[in-house]
Protein backbone atom coordinates (compact mmCIF):
# COMPACT_ATOMS: atom_id res chain seq x y z
CA UNK A 1 0.00 0.00 0.00
CA UNK A 2 2.75 2.27 0.96
CA UNK A 3 4.21 1.69 -2.27
CA UNK A 4 1.38 2.71 -4.25
CA UNK A 5 -0.01 5.32 -2.39
CA UNK A 6 3.66 6.80 -3.23
CA UNK A 7 3.41 5.88 -6.57
CA UNK A 8 0.24 7.62 -7.37
CA UNK A 9 1.59 10.62 -5.29
CA UNK A 10 4.41 11.22 -7.83
CA UNK A 11 2.07 10.93 -11.30
CA UNK A 12 -0.63 13.76 -9.46
CA UNK A 13 2.79 15.56 -9.04
CA UNK A 14 3.70 14.98 -12.98
CA UNK A 15 -0.15 15.90 -13.93
CA UNK A 16 0.40 19.08 -11.87
CA UNK A 17 3.79 19.81 -13.45
CA UNK A 18 2.69 18.93 -16.45
CA UNK A 19 -0.63 21.41 -15.81
CA UNK A 20 1.45 24.40 -15.17
CA UNK A 21 3.95 23.41 -17.62
CA UNK A 22 1.35 24.14 -20.47
CA UNK A 23 -0.39 27.25 -18.60
CA UNK A 24 2.78 28.77 -18.93
CA UNK A 25 2.71 27.96 -22.81
CA UNK A 26 -0.19 29.22 -23.28
CA UNK A 27 0.22 32.62 -21.16
CA UNK A 28 3.79 33.03 -23.29
CA UNK A 29 1.93 32.44 -26.91
CA UNK A 30 -1.24 34.77 -26.03
CA UNK A 31 1.61 37.19 -24.54
CA UNK A 32 3.70 37.35 -27.64
CA UNK A 33 0.57 37.57 -29.89
CA UNK A 34 -0.61 40.62 -27.57
CA UNK A 35 3.41 42.05 -28.33
CA UNK A 36 3.40 41.54 -32.16
CA UNK A 37 -0.38 43.17 -32.47
CA UNK A 38 0.63 45.95 -30.57
CA UNK A 39 4.22 46.30 -32.59
CA UNK A 40 1.90 46.48 -35.49
CA UNK A 41 -0.39 48.66 -34.12
CA UNK A 42 2.55 51.14 -33.41
CA UNK A 43 3.94 51.02 -36.79
CA UNK A 44 1.21 52.01 -38.55
CA UNK A 45 0.08 54.83 -36.56
CA UNK A 46 3.91 55.49 -36.97
CA UNK A 47 3.27 55.18 -40.69
CA UNK A 48 0.65 57.36 -41.04
CA UNK A 49 1.84 60.29 -38.55
CA UNK A 50 3.36 61.74 -42.23
CA UNK A 51 -0.52 62.11 -43.72
CA UNK A 52 -1.25 64.36 -40.82
CA UNK A 53 1.63 66.68 -40.51
CA UNK A 54 0.91 70.61 -41.43
CA UNK A 55 2.78 71.50 -44.42
CA UNK A 56 4.71 74.48 -44.03
CA UNK A 57 2.14 77.35 -43.10
CA UNK A 58 0.25 75.89 -45.86
CA UNK A 59 -3.16 73.43 -44.71
CA UNK A 60 -4.45 71.83 -41.19
CA UNK A 61 -7.82 69.70 -42.37
CA UNK A 62 -10.72 69.30 -40.39
CA UNK A 63 -12.61 66.27 -40.25
CA UNK A 64 -13.31 64.57 -43.64
CA UNK A 65 -16.92 64.49 -43.77
CA UNK A 66 -16.81 68.43 -43.40
CA UNK A 67 -14.92 68.82 -46.53
CA UNK A 68 -13.52 72.60 -45.07
CA UNK A 69 -9.96 73.19 -44.80
CA UNK A 70 -8.60 76.11 -42.53
CA UNK A 71 -5.78 77.80 -44.12
CA UNK A 72 -3.18 78.72 -41.71
CA UNK A 73 -1.48 82.53 -42.28
CA UNK A 74 2.05 83.40 -42.87
CA UNK A 75 3.86 85.04 -40.19
CA UNK A 76 6.24 88.21 -40.96
CA UNK A 77 8.92 86.18 -39.41
CA UNK A 78 8.64 83.38 -42.13
CA UNK A 79 11.83 83.67 -43.88
CA UNK A 80 10.78 84.99 -47.44
CA UNK A 81 8.04 87.17 -46.38
CA UNK A 82 8.29 90.34 -48.28
CA UNK A 83 9.83 89.01 -51.66
CA UNK A 84 6.29 86.29 -51.54
CA UNK A 85 3.88 88.87 -50.55
CA UNK A 86 5.17 90.75 -53.29
CA UNK A 87 5.12 88.24 -56.07
CA UNK A 88 1.41 87.99 -54.57
CA UNK A 89 0.85 91.77 -55.25
CA UNK A 90 1.84 91.30 -59.03
CA UNK A 91 -0.06 87.89 -59.71
CA UNK A 92 -3.18 89.66 -58.00
CA UNK A 93 -2.60 92.96 -60.83
CA UNK A 94 -2.36 90.14 -63.36
CA UNK A 95 -5.63 88.29 -62.21
CA UNK A 96 -7.99 91.55 -61.57
CA UNK A 97 -6.84 93.70 -64.85
CA UNK A 98 -6.49 91.29 -67.99
CA UNK A 99 -9.32 91.15 -69.95
CA UNK A 100 -9.48 88.43 -72.33
CA UNK A 101 -12.91 87.53 -72.69
CA UNK A 102 -12.43 83.97 -71.74
CA UNK A 103 -10.82 83.14 -68.50
CA UNK A 104 -12.55 86.19 -66.31
CA UNK A 105 -14.32 82.97 -64.12
CA UNK A 106 -11.54 81.30 -63.15
CA UNK A 107 -9.47 84.15 -62.24
CA UNK A 108 -12.77 85.86 -60.23
CA UNK A 109 -12.45 82.90 -58.51
CA UNK A 110 -8.81 83.57 -57.35
CA UNK A 111 -9.21 87.21 -56.73
CA UNK A 112 -12.30 86.42 -54.20
CA UNK A 113 -10.17 84.42 -52.68
CA UNK A 114 -7.70 87.09 -52.37
CA UNK A 115 -9.59 89.65 -51.44
CA UNK A 116 -11.63 90.49 -48.11
CA UNK A 117 -15.57 90.81 -48.58
CA UNK A 118 -16.24 94.61 -48.56
CA UNK A 119 -13.36 95.06 -51.67
CA UNK A 120 -14.71 92.13 -53.31
CA UNK A 121 -17.85 92.96 -53.37
CA UNK A 122 -16.61 95.98 -54.81
CA UNK A 123 -14.82 94.80 -57.88
CA UNK A 124 -17.87 92.44 -58.45
CA UNK A 125 -20.21 95.38 -58.56
CA UNK A 126 -17.70 97.34 -61.05
CA UNK A 127 -17.29 94.88 -63.38
CA UNK A 128 -20.80 92.86 -63.70
CA UNK A 129 -22.22 93.12 -66.76
CA UNK A 130 -25.38 94.93 -65.86
CA UNK A 131 -22.94 97.61 -65.02
CA UNK A 132 -23.27 100.20 -67.68
CA UNK A 133 -19.91 101.51 -67.25
CA UNK A 134 -18.48 98.05 -66.19
CA UNK A 135 -15.07 97.97 -68.21
CA UNK A 136 -15.53 94.09 -68.95
CA UNK A 137 -19.18 95.13 -70.37
CA UNK A 138 -16.91 98.35 -72.86
CA UNK A 139 -14.31 95.58 -73.75
CA UNK A 140 -16.74 92.75 -74.85
CA UNK A 141 -19.02 95.22 -76.85
CA UNK A 142 -16.25 96.68 -78.45
CA UNK A 143 -14.15 93.48 -78.70
CA UNK A 144 -11.37 94.84 -77.13
CA UNK A 145 -9.00 92.36 -75.15
CA UNK A 146 -6.06 93.82 -72.81
CA UNK A 147 -3.02 92.01 -72.14
CA UNK A 148 -1.25 93.32 -68.69
CA UNK A 149 2.54 93.48 -68.77
CA UNK A 150 4.18 93.51 -64.89
CA UNK A 151 7.15 96.34 -65.27
CA UNK A 152 7.91 97.08 -61.58
CA UNK A 153 7.10 96.39 -57.98
CA UNK A 154 8.22 97.41 -54.54
CA UNK A 155 7.19 97.94 -50.79
CA UNK A 156 6.68 100.77 -49.13
CA UNK A 157 8.76 98.99 -45.75
CA UNK A 158 9.19 100.50 -43.32
CA UNK A 159 6.60 103.19 -43.38
CA UNK A 160 3.91 101.09 -44.91
CA UNK A 161 5.07 97.33 -44.88
CA UNK A 162 1.72 96.39 -45.95
CA UNK A 163 1.56 98.07 -48.53
CA UNK A 164 2.71 97.29 -51.97
CA UNK A 165 2.91 99.44 -55.49
CA UNK A 166 3.10 97.59 -58.92
CA UNK A 167 3.74 99.61 -61.90
CA UNK A 168 1.73 97.38 -65.08
CA UNK A 169 1.10 98.53 -68.77
CA UNK A 170 -1.81 97.95 -70.44
CA UNK A 171 -2.39 97.09 -74.11
CA UNK A 172 -5.56 96.88 -75.46
CA UNK A 173 -5.34 95.16 -78.72
CA UNK A 174 -8.81 94.43 -81.16
CA UNK A 175 -9.69 90.42 -80.51
CA UNK A 176 -10.07 90.35 -84.25
CA UNK A 177 -7.44 91.93 -86.32
CA UNK A 178 -4.83 92.15 -83.31
CA UNK A 179 -4.01 95.26 -83.93
CA UNK A 180 -3.15 97.36 -80.35
CA UNK A 181 -5.77 100.17 -79.67
CA UNK A 182 -4.72 101.73 -76.52
CA UNK A 183 -1.85 101.12 -74.23
CA UNK A 184 -1.15 103.07 -71.08
CA UNK A 185 0.73 102.86 -67.84
CA UNK A 186 -0.80 102.36 -64.40
CA UNK A 187 0.08 102.28 -60.87
CA UNK A 188 -1.44 99.62 -58.81
CA UNK A 189 -1.51 100.21 -54.64
CA UNK A 190 -2.33 97.12 -52.65
CA UNK A 191 -2.71 96.78 -49.15
CA UNK A 192 -2.48 93.37 -48.14
CA UNK A 193 -2.36 91.34 -45.47
CA UNK A 194 -2.48 87.34 -44.89
CA UNK A 195 -5.43 86.04 -42.67
CA UNK A 196 -6.64 82.16 -41.73
CA UNK A 197 -9.62 81.49 -43.79
CA UNK A 198 -12.06 78.53 -43.86
CA UNK A 199 -12.71 77.15 -47.32
CA UNK A 200 -14.05 74.46 -49.87
CA UNK A 201 -11.46 71.90 -50.01
CA UNK A 202 -11.57 71.72 -53.78
CA UNK A 203 -10.45 75.58 -53.45
CA UNK A 204 -7.59 75.16 -50.68
CA UNK A 205 -4.40 75.12 -53.15
CA UNK A 206 -5.84 78.52 -55.03
CA UNK A 207 -4.81 80.91 -51.87
CA UNK A 208 -2.45 78.48 -49.47
CA UNK A 209 -1.06 81.60 -48.15
CA UNK A 210 -4.02 83.18 -46.99
CA UNK A 211 -2.87 86.22 -49.10
CA UNK A 212 -5.59 88.63 -48.00
CA UNK A 213 -5.92 92.53 -49.97
CA UNK A 214 -8.16 94.97 -47.95
CA UNK A 215 -7.45 97.87 -50.36
CA UNK A 216 -6.84 98.52 -54.00
CA UNK A 217 -6.40 101.26 -56.13
CA UNK A 218 -4.98 102.72 -59.67
CA UNK A 219 -3.51 105.64 -60.37
CA UNK A 220 -2.69 106.29 -64.53
CA UNK A 221 1.04 106.97 -65.21
CA UNK A 222 1.10 107.36 -69.06
CA UNK A 223 -1.32 107.53 -71.46
CA UNK A 224 -1.19 106.91 -74.75
CA UNK A 225 -0.47 110.41 -75.90
CA UNK A 226 2.89 110.72 -74.09
CA UNK A 227 3.93 107.19 -75.82
CA UNK A 228 3.36 109.02 -78.75
CA UNK A 229 5.23 112.22 -77.74
CA UNK A 230 8.32 110.02 -77.04
CA UNK A 231 8.37 108.30 -79.72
Amino acid sequence: MGNGYNIMQIINKTDDVQTLWWMVKFTFVVSMVLLISNLATVSVVYYLLPLKEVKPYLLSIHPQSEQIVKIEAVQKSVSGYSLLMEQLARRYVMLREVIDLQTEFDRWTEIYLMTDEKNYRSFENTMRLENKESPLLKFQERQIKREVHILSSNNLAPTAPDIWQVEWEAIDNDAKTQITVNRQIFISTITAETRQQNIQLDSSLINPTGFTVINYSIALKRRKEDFNEIT
